[in-house]
Parts: structure tokens; C-alpha cells; sequence
């Protein structure tokens, strides 16, 4: 895949991010890895594609496109016209109430209100059959709430058909309440005209 670490108004741009794959049990694998970064950053235009993970007993992740955010500078980072399809796991264990199979995360930390992260006019499919123990998502929150996030006309499709026990497969994941749109939150989190389908 494509990693970016501690850089500085970083652009990635025009890629097809296509069959990576890993046998490794531990590591995470992602199609784009922005591993925090400074000033704005740009993420658009990208194919993220058949990303997987082949061990049938490892629940590390395995995202499309995964960001952190962290420090006290103001940044923002745009994620816009990019496509994730195909992000696998060829996981057999014990069914698994947490979400491995990721589309978009954004995750990390925040101070204060001074980071933003915009996601617009993305397409994420997901379809979790091939690992139906384990639980996974279109698109994940895990910052905090002094976080900004701008999520607006996405399309977040997940194809997994019925789970049973634990296992669960969602569009749209959030912590808590007060990520997006809420009375109480500190930040300007907005979620609008994003285009949800779950099967069941």
C-alpha cells in the first residue's frame, strides 16, 4: 500500500492501490496509511482495492484507508473522490464482536478543536462474507470529540450477509454519541446527505 508519516501538507493522489495482501498474523494492513501529519493534507482520487489479510486466526486489522490524527498545531485533512472495495479477511476463529474489516477509520487524537478531517463524496463497499466471524464497518470514528469531522455525501454500502452471535456489520461507527452532530459535543462534527445501505 502507500504509507505517509509525519508529513507536511501531504497529497496522495490519481493511485490504484490494489492486491496487498499479508500472511502476517500481527501486522495491520491498509491500502493508504496517513500516519498523522502537519498543515493539509489530501487524499482523493484513489482505488483502494482487494487489501487482505490471509491468516485465518489473526483479528488485526485490515483497512482501506485508515488516518490518525494527534498533536496540538491546527491541520485538516480532506478525504474526497475515492473508491474502497474488497477489503478482506480470511479470518475462521471465535466470532468477534470488533470491527476488523475497516473501509474509512479515522482514528488518533485531538486538542482543543484544532484538527479537522473532511470526508466527501467517497464510495465504500464492503462485503464480509468471506469472514463471517468477525465483525466490520464502511466507515469508523474512533477520535476524540474535540475532533472536527465533516462527513457529507458519501456512499457507504455493506454487503455482509446475516451474522449470528457477536459478529455484527454496520455502515457508520462512532464511540460515542457526541462525535457527530450532537447538542453537546465540542466540536463542528456534521454527518449530512450520506447515501447508507446495509443488506440486513
Amino acid at each position: 500500500g502507500i504509507r505517509m508519516h509525519n508529513q507536511t501538507n501531504p497529497v496522495i493522489r490519481n493511485c490504484i492501490i490494489r492486491n496487498v495482501s499479508t500472511t502476517n498474523a500481527s501486522s495491520q494492513v491498509d491500502g493508504i496509511l496517513m500516519l498523522t501529519f502537519n498543515g493539509v493534507g489530501e487524499i482523493s482520487n484513489n482505488v483502494c482495492r482487494t487489501i487482505s489479510r490471509s491468516s485465518t486466526g489473526s483479528t488485526s486489522p485490515v483497512c482501506g484507508i485508515r488516518i490518525t490524527t494527534s498533536g496540538n498545531t491546527i491541520k485538516s485533512m480532506r478525504v474526497f473522490n475515492n473508491s474502497v472495495s474488497e477489503i478482506l479477511s480470511s479470518y475462521t476463529g471465535v466470532a468477534n464482536a470488533n470491527r476488523y474489516i475497516k473501509g474509512i477509520f479515522i482514528e488518533g487524537t485531538g486538542n482543543g478543536g484544532k484538527q479537522s478531517v473532511y470526508v466527501w463524496n467517497n464510495s465504500v463497499s464492503i462485503n464480509g462474507a468471506g469472514s463471517p466471524n468477525l465483525s466490520n464497518t464502511c466507515f469508523e470514528i474512533s477520535n476524540p470529540a474535540n475532533v472536527n469531522h465533516v462527513v457529507k455525501n458519501n456512499v457507504f454500502a455493506n454487503f455482509t450477509p446475516t451474522q449470528t452471535g457477536v459478529t455484527r456489520h454496520y455502515c457508520f461507527v462512532t464511540p460515542v454519541v457526541d462525535r457527530i452532530s450532537f447538542a453537546a459535543s465540542t466540536s463542528t462534527s456534521t454527518s449530512d446527505h450520506n447515501d447508507l445501505y446495509i443488506t440486513n
